[in-house]
């Protein structure tokens, strides 16, 4: 590649399809023996010509075009050109010159001709460069700014994020504190009438049986004066866990106060929820018991389709339980056609496998109302 001086250089003048329309300055000798309807296209080496029209296309469409370099021929010896050109109002200003720093030096010489042209390429030049500048500094600044905002914005979400956790498992708590017993675990009182509210409301509108279950601690109060409250309250987490162990999927079990427990058993007819009795009171008869054994008297009371009120419900159930402990503690008690007739095993429900009157002690007969 033949390397120019670096003051050496060529200025033309062409229109957007690359006809050149005058050469103003060609220190280089390319432009010699031109004929009159030579293009910009046709000055180049073979290898750069579809660069030379991207080139003017370049500057006609963005009004200017800075450093491209191209390969001339010139005395059968290639020089290799950086070209810049800029749109005025007579067409497109094309400077070449050895290198890009030597393209100001060659402008600056061509001042003495006062050619507009190349003044409007000067000044064009000038301008995308102070644009070219200032915006590089906008987007820089942009892209800071953007980076910043993007980062609080993550952050922000990150924290927020936080927070709803936070929130949602101090909720969950909340849950649990205002429905779940905090000694035993079970449900609370509140939430058992959530939950007989609940289950009264769809027997009585499907018409299905509802039981429950009234069960209180045998003698609690000397038990709790003999050993002490921490012995009595490791009492009732052990009922409890009977209770819960001793109950289908479907029961809702919770602590109705003090000593006093209760379950509710949906789509169960009373003499399925004496049978159920009747398993939860020698289940508590005989665990293995620390200080002293423990006991249970049970009330049951149902209801078919809400043929008592619910609060005849509770009040039935309280009575019996009552009467259990009236007549001797350790016992369940309820309404006799509960246990007479007998049910016959294949009307039994999923309270129990066998028939009442094998589950319930003839004893206890005497005590029900």
């Amino acid at each position: 590649m033949n390397h120019c001086d670096d003051h050496a250089g060529i200025v033309l003048q062409c229109d957007p399809s690359g006809q050149i329309i005058r050469v103003i300055r060609d220190d280089i000798g390319i432009t010699t023996g031109l004929e009159s309807q030579a293009t910009l296209i046709g000055i180049f080496d073979h290898d750069s010509r579809e660069k030379a029209q991207q080139f003017l296309r370049a500057a006609f469409e963005s009004h200017a075009a800075f450093g491209w370099e191209l390969n001339v021929r010139c005395d059968n010896q290639i020089t290799g050109l950086v070209l810049t050109g800029g749109l005025t109002g007579e067409g497109i200003i094309v400077c070449g010159s050895p290198s890009g720093a030597s393209i100001h030096k060659l402008l600056s010489e061509m001042t003495e001709i006062h050619n507009e042209q190349l003044n409007s390429l000067r000044t064009i030049m000038k301008n995308e460069q102070i644009e070219a500048t200032r915006s590089g500094q906008h987007d820089q600044e942009m892209l800071a700014e953007f980076t910043r905002l993007n980062n609080e914005l993550v952050n922000t979400q990150r924290e927020l994020a936080r927070k709803n956790a936070e929130i949602e498992d101090a909720n969950v708590r909340l849950q649990a504190l205002a429905t779940t017993d905090g000694l035993t675990g079970l449900n609370n009182h509140r939430e058992f009438q959530n939950a007989l509210d609940a289950e009264y409301t769809r027997a009585a509108r499907y018409g299905t049986p509802l039981s429950l279950l009234l069960i209180d601690v045998d003698r609690f109060k000397q038990f709790n004066d003999r050993f002490g409250h921490p012995a009595g309250d490791k009492v009732l987490i052990q009922v409890a866990q009977i209770l819960t162990r001793e109950s289908r999927s479907e029961a809702v079990v919770a602590r109705y106060g003090g000593e006093e427990f209760a379950i509710i058993l949906p789509n169960c007819r009373g003499h399925e929820a004496a049978v159920a009795a009747e398993r939860i009171r020698r289940a508590i008869e005989m665990h293995p018991w620390e200080l002293r054994p423990v006991t249970v008297s049970i009330g049951v009371a149902a209801t078919t389709g809400g043929n008592l009120s619910r609060a005849d419900l509770i009040a039935h159930a309280d009575a019996h339980m009552y009467k259990a402990k009236a007549g001797g503690r350790n016992r369940v008690c309820g309404k006799a056609a509960y246990w007479d007739p007998a049910p016959d095993v294949s009307e039994t429900g999923p309270w129990h496998e066998m028939s009442a009157r094998d589950e319930v002690p003839a004893s206890d007969t005497s005590t029900v109302a």
